[in-house]
């Protein structure tokens, strides 16, 4: 009796091993999160303050000196460096918060929203130039936090002006979807299934963070929106958000 009832505690003792390797696991996967969470947070507090001072002094410093052509694309350049990366980190500190009930949802025209977007992205990131065309097929609302939705379309705007590369820029709403398409060199497919990669950047010299699309990507899957992409080498890219508890206006 006790040799058939052997093969029972052998099995018993392979479950507790395996239980208690995967609490282990789980363990140690919600420390290294929190490690992460913590880190984003505390860095992103930290550059702040430089940033701004940065900011400040670049702005002081065009109004006291006279530059040449050449040096003023310089202070130019510096800060639009500097608000990029401001607000890549505002972005990052958000994106640490995990607790979305500190985020207050509203109820968002988003045609409204899209115009204010465009206006703030042609401004602060140099691309005053580049033609945006609003196409309104469709008028709806999403209730969201305003800031989630200004940082998720400011990236994908700020992201086809740049592979546009000064070629016009579409913003096309839909029912439930908004779709923006450049007029750049396109993708291929290897590209596309790498494009929601953090860090990835499809051109080699590229000066951006390779972090717009995956933080895009990040804030779609915390709230259930659908992103696609489609792009054809020479003909451009188009990025499409779906938002399936939109409201028609």
């Amino acid at each position: 009796m006790a040799d058939a009832l052997k093969p029972f505690h052998k099995i018993d003792e392979d479950i507790d091993t395996l239980a208690i390797a995967i609490e282990d696991f789980t363990d140690r996967l919600q420390s290294f999160v929190e490690r992460e969470r913590t880190f984003t947070r505390d860095a992103s507090h930290e550059l702040r303050t430089p940033l701004a001072v940065l900011s400040g002094s670049i702005d002081l410093l065009r109004q006291m000196e006279s530059f040449s052509e050449k040096g003023d694309k310089v202070v130019v350049r510096m800060r639009q460096t500097i608000v990029d990366m401001a607000s890549l980190l505002e972005t990052l500190l958000m994106l640490a918060r995990e607790d979305d009930g500190k985020l207050e949802s509203v109820s968002i025209n988003i045609n409204e929203l899209l115009q204010n977007v465009i206006a703030d992205t042609k401004g602060a990131f140099d691309h005053s130039d580049t033609e945006v065309k609003v196409i309104n097929h469709a008028q709806f609302e999403v209730t969201a936090p305003n800031k989630v939705l200004n940082i998720l379309f400011t990236n994908l705007l700020k992201n086809a002006m740049h592979h546009g590369q000064g070629a016009p820029v579409t913003v096309s709403v839909e029912r439930s979807c908004v779709t923006i398409s450049d007029r750049g060199p396109g993708m291929s497919e290897d590209m596309i299934r790498k494009a929601f990669q953090p860090f990835y950047r499809g051109v080699s010299d590229d000066k951006g963070h390779g972090l717009g699309l995956s933080i895009v990507h990040r804030l779609c899957q915390r709230f259930a929106w659908q992103i696609s992409m489609k792009s054809e080498s020479g003909e451009g890219t188009s990025v499409s958000v779906t938002f399936p508890n939109s409201k028609e206006v």
